[in-house]
């Protein structure tokens, strides 16, 4: 979404089960194991499933996401923590309404 739309708090993603979303990023992220960038490969899932994030609003999100995440955690936490940190920072964006 641009600049000139309204941002919602949350990153929009369909997905009535949070810990299944969770779970299926971290199944993703195992399957890809000479990934070694974790904020990647759960930012580029969310953006696939997400309802109001566009190309631009993920840029943006790779370059300012600074998540610091516990790597002795388990993946579905570390998972868990880099989306509620994406969905934060979308929230700290400011609100836009687009013209009529």
């Amino acid at each position: 979404m641009s600049r000139n739309q309204s941002r919602q708090s949350s990153v929009g993603v369909s997905c009535p089960n949070h810990s299944a979303f969770v779970e299926s990023i971290a199944r993703s992220a195992r399957d890809q194991s000479g990934e070694h960038d974790l904020e990647a490969v759960v930012l580029r899932a969310v953006a696939r499933h997400s309802e109001i994030l566009d190309l631009p609003d993920v840029l943006e999100l790779r370059t300012v996401l600074d998540v610091d995440v516990d790597e002795t955690a388990p993946l579905e936490v570390r998972v868990a923590t880099i989306i509620d940190a994406i969905e934060a920072t979308v929230a700290s964006w400011p609100q836009q309404e687009v013209p009529a």
